[in-house]
């Protein structure tokens, strides 16, 4: 996967909402910054690393296993749409008879978020505990250098 190919699919699932929020919802070159942190966020998340903080590149892309591409997209269009969400400033705004209501986006952004989440969890398990199993061994066996009084 390249990194144009990784914003193609981000702004095709969400560029709109992006757009919305004042962050760059159209770039689809390999240089939209809106997206480097949601990719490497991503990247991190699914047990990678960018070989720079700052930048996600086509080699750094290009290590994801097939296996890990679908999470891989799913974690950054939830990151940017956190983002987005995080951008979002605009208030509801009443003018004599003219009225826009923009909380009714950010409603909906929660919702994509939550739904978005609920998904991410189902099919990655990503935000839940690990299970680890263990022995506890007690030793109640009375043996022959005991003594009983």
């Amino acid at each position: 996967m390249t990194r144009t190919q990784a914003e193609t699919v981000l702004i095709a699932r969400c560029g709109k909402l992006l757009t919305v929020c004042g962050i760059d919802g159209a770039t689809v070159n390999g240089t939209n910054a809106s997206l480097t942190d949601p990719l490497a966020w991503a990247m991190r998340q699914s047990g990678y690393s960018p070989a720079a903080f700052g930048s996600v590149t086509d080699t750094d892309l290009a290590g994801v296993a097939v296996d890990d591409t679908d999470k891989l997209l799913d974690l950054a269009e939830f990151k940017a749409l956190e983002n987005g969400l995080g951008n979002f400033d605009a208030t509801d705004i009443s003018v004599g008879p003219r009225s826009e209501s923009y909380d009714q986006i950010r409603a909906g952004l929660e919702k994509i978020l939550g739904r978005k989440q609920a998904n991410i969890t189902r099919l990655y398990g990503f935000g839940l505990g690990t299970l680890e199993a263990g022995v506890i061994a007690y030793d109640f066996m009375a043996k022959a250098t005991d003594t009983l009084t």
